[in-house]
Formats: C-alpha cells, sequence, structure tokens
C-alpha cells in the first residue's frame, strides 16, 4: 500500500485543480474497524476519487477483465484491488472481501455493479447487503456527482468538471432484519440519492 499512500496526496492535489473537487461527509468514515463503502458508479475516475476523499485505505473490487493487460493488473492490485467475476456470484471475491472486513479494512463496493449510462443513480444489487450482515458491518453510503461528465462511460477523455464527493451516516443493514436483502438494498440506495 506503499504506492497507495504516496499517489493520495498528488491525486488530490491535481484532482482539485482538475474538477474543483469538494467533499462533505468525511466525519462518517469511521476511524477504525471494517466497513463496505457503498456509492454510485459513475466513471472509471470512481475508485480513485473515493480513494483521495476517504480518510481510510480502500480495498476494492475489479471486474476481472482489468486484470488482463499484466501492468494494470500489478498497477491496481497495488492500489488495493482485487478481481470480481461480473454478472454471476464469486466465492473467491466474497470470502477476499469478508476476509479484509474482518482484518478491520475498509472495502469499496459499487451496489450498481456497474457504471451508469446516463449518470443517474440505478437500482442496487443485494450483494452487498449480504455482505454486510455476515461480516457484521455497517455500510457508509457515498455519492459522487460530476464524474459522470467528467468521463463519461464511452469517453477515454478527460474534461475538467466540478466533482462532489458525499460520505452519509453508516448504514447498519443488521436493523432490518424483518426486511429482505432486495428491501434493504433498496433503502441504501435511497440514502445514496439523498446525500
Amino acid at each position: 500500500m506503499i504506492l497507495y499512500r504516496f499517489f493520495k496526496p498528488l491525486t488530490f492535489i491535481l484532482f482539485k485543480i482538475l474538477f474543483l473537487i469538494r467533499v462533505k461527509g468525511r466525519e462518517n468514515i469511521p476511524g477504525n474497524g471494517g466497513f463496505i463503502l457503498a456509492s454510485n458508479h459513475q466513471s472509471f475516475l470512481d475508485p480513485v476519487l473515493l480513494g483521495m476523499a476517504s480518510p481510510r485505505i480502500l480495498r476494492f473490487m475489479a471486474r476481472d477483465d482489468l486484470f488482463k493487460p499484466r501492468w494494470f493488473a500489478w498497477l491496481i492490485t497495488t492500489l488495493g484491488a482485487f478481481p470480481v467475476k461480473r454478472n454471476k456470484p464469486d466465492k473467491g471475491a466474497i470470502k477476499r472481501t469478508l476476509e479484509l472486513l474482518r482484518a478491520g479494512e475498509a472495502v469499496l463496493i459499487f451496489p450498481e455493479g456497474t457504471r451508469s449510462r446516463d449518470g443517474d443513480i440505478g437500482e442496487g444489487h443485494p450483494g452487498c447487503i449480504w455482505i454486510a450482515r455476515l461480516g457484521n458491518v455497517p455500510l457508509i453510503p457515498a455519492k459522487i456527482d460530476g464524474a459522470f461528465r467528467a468521463l463519461p462511460v464511452d469517453s477515454i477523455f478527460i474534461r475538467p468538471y466540478p466533482i462532489k464527493v458525499s460520505f452519509g451516516p453508516p448504514f447498519y443493514p443488521q436493523r432490518y432484519s424483518n426486511l429482505r436483502e432486495e428491501e434493504i438494498v433498496e433503502k441504501l440506495m435511497e440514502e445514496i440519492r439523498n446525500l
């Protein structure tokens, strides 16, 4: 995680200049202990934005095909990523996530499962709720505004555009034991939308 610590202040300065980035709600990030940072997903910039904005080091799932070029696999692994298979349950990624959470680390998950095609926040998948319950950890809702315009889904060019990152208070799925995970994730997504 040495590279992570090295790049974080440099990224903050660059993003502050390029995107006039604003961060709200940092006080909602727990100082210690495992948690899931659950954010909307607008752009390839999102893991970097959230890692830069969070006072804690974040580990994050990244789709497995991003690990194909060896140089890029090395880079994102060094920066905290681990692979997840898309569109099907991945026992290895779930096991790794639970290991990290039980070790007191923070793990970034995008409940939508993919980047937004239009910038709007979509429906969440219940996997993050299931993992939070198994790991007995809270979810911290996070919302990114502006990254979709800075680097849209089908673009390779970054454009200067104001970006805001907001962190909400802890969300405890354990408090909703009477609801199904699909219903709980709807509540979580509503928390994210309202940030």
